[in-house]
């Protein structure tokens, strides 16, 4: 594995500028790559998802020495969310946060691999070759630790106010190097990015004059970095620079209802299924019949949800605010005593799928489930203590719906 200078670079705040402490932080990171090459273990992943890793690392190491506020922010928000700096792994006495730390390597390892991927929550947190190479670099890391040289490029943060109008140059190159360069963000934010790569291709694939292309271009980067949350938590650039730059938590919205009128549907769901709020139902024609004959809709010759007649089952759920919302081939997953669909060996393994697929189930219909210990056999699969998912499923759906998890 070759880790470049032009790959070491492209990580850093200040490229295309190499600075002096860069050289001995590229040297480190070859040094971690070649430990990695020579111990004879964990080379299956490809080698551009190995190159990811040790300049991640590489990042994470940079920022605490540096102190520079990204991980600083990750598990501040994180500990205000769920009480702990860390998901999955319980930290001891030895653990010091925002100093380095055996347990975030892990989690930086397993991030990275998680953001290469196309099928989500594959690999556990804890595999024996994470935690094997989390030790391995962790022991290189230590040895510098004191001595290494404080990358003062890396505090690109110091001195910005986000409020103040005048810094408003230094927040966009500072909000562009987070969401697409940064060590910790861009991971999570791969749809996003996917997608931004294939509307990219198709502009400089048009005909229209240079300039033309690259305003295109330059619009199509600043929308996907300004219109989609990433990171391991799910926050927008904003959010994540208020964190970094003042340690000010984003303000999260509530997930109580904020009309005191409920929608129209939800009334007539709920008095078609006296009072429920969930309902079940066998097949597509189950579910239109429900929705003509009990909620009053109107019949419709091509169907009322065409898309759907193929499914096998539905699940709706009764949301004050937005109505319903209909969920196809997740009722064999779900734990209900009006669920004859229910089937607990399939639920073992398919339900894990309802956090994991990006899109896959209404997040509100998600948290409705957990939060009423309805998917009681959710498990993330290679998880032999059956609890990860079940105690971290809320940081799984930030990390995996990204957009979606707003349930927007």
């Amino acid at each position: 594995m070759e880790i470049t200078i032009k790959d070491f670079m492209l990580m850093q705040p200040n490229y295309p500028k190499v600075v002096e402490t860069d050289k001995y932080y590229i040297a480190l990171g070859m040094h971690l790559a070649k430990l990695w090459d020579n111990s004879h273990r964990f080379l299956s992943l490809p080698e551009g998802t190995r190159k990811k890793i040790v300049l991640a690392v590489m990042g994470y190491f940079q920022d605490i020495v540096a102190d520079s506020g990204l991980w600083r922010a990750f598990v501040t928000m994180h500990k205000n969310l769920y009480g702990k700096p860390l998901p999955f792994y319980p930290v001891t006495d030895d653990y010091v946060e925002f100093e380095l730390n055996p347990e975030d390597l892990q989690f930086i390892i397993w991030y990275v691999i998680e953001g290469q991927t196309c099928d989500n929550g594959l690999t556990s947190p804890f595999d024996p070759d994470i935690v094997w190479l989390a030790q391995l670099f962790y022991k290189a890391l230590d040895k510098v630790y004191v001595e290494a040289p404080t990358p003062v490029e890396y505090n690109v943060a110091t001195g910005i106010d986000p409020d103040d109008i005048d810094d408003v140059n230094r927040i966009y190159m500072l909000s562009k190097w987070l969401f697409y360069n940064s060590y910790l963000m861009p991971h999570a934010a791969k749809v996003a990015i996917s997608a931004a790569m294939t509307e990219a291709r198709s502009i400089m694939q048009s005909k229209r004059h240079t300039e033309d292309r690259a305003d295109r271009l330059s619009d199509l980067s600043d929308r996907t970095m300004l219109n989609n949350p990433t990171g391991p938590l799910s926050l927008t650039v904003g959010q994540w620079i208020e964190l970094i730059a003042s340690n000010k938590l984003p303000d999260l919205k509530p997930r109580q209802a904020t009309s005191a009128k409920p929608h129209k549907f939800y009334t007539q769901f709920v008095n078609a299924t006296g009072g429920k709020e969930i309902a079940f139902f066998d097949g597509y024609p189950a579910l239109e019949q429900f929705l003509i004959e009990q909620m009053g809709w109107d019949d419709d010759p091509d169907g009322i949800f065409p898309s759907m007649r193929s499914c096998r089952n539905f699940v709706i759920l009764a949301n004050h605010d937005k109505g319903i919302l209909v969920a196809p081939d997740v009722a064999q997953c779900i734990a209900h005593p009006d669920n004859p669909l229910y089937d607990k060996a399939v639920a073992g393994r398919e339900a894990y799928k309802l956090v994991t697929d990006y899109g896959h189930t209404p997040i509100d219909l998600v948290r409705y489930l957990f939060d009423h210990d309805m998917l009681p056999d959710a498990v993330l699969p290679g998880d032999n203590t059956g609890r990860l998912l079940l105690d971290n499923w809320d940081f799984l759906a930030r990390l995996y719906q990204q957009g979606f998890y707003n349930g927007d």
